[in-house]
């Protein structure tokens, strides 16, 4: 009833152009040109072998461009 998951990818935005305007008035443009590494954690629990319901608690850390760390709880009932 227990099923631990782990993962782990790379993207890389090439060419993220960003234009906005407040009032008119014209804002930075943030730049997220470059790589991002990302790791994932996590487990899936279903509390009864043959029901429908299952609960997903994972994690997710960033590193480069981007850099933190997500985290996510989900519920699911399937019939």
């Amino acid at each position: 009833h227990f099923t631990p998951y782990a993962g782990a990818y790379w993207e890389y935005e090439f060419d993220g152009e960003v234009d906005g305007k407040i009032n008119g008035w014209r804002i930075d443009e943030p730049s997220l040109q470059g790589s991002t590494g990302v790791g994932e954690l996590g487990f899936t629990v279903k509390p009864v072998a043959d029901g429908g319901m299952s609960i997903d608690l994972g994690v997710q850390g960033y590193t480069g461009v981007r850099e933190g760390v997500t985290g996510s709880l989900g519920m699911k009932y399937e019939f």
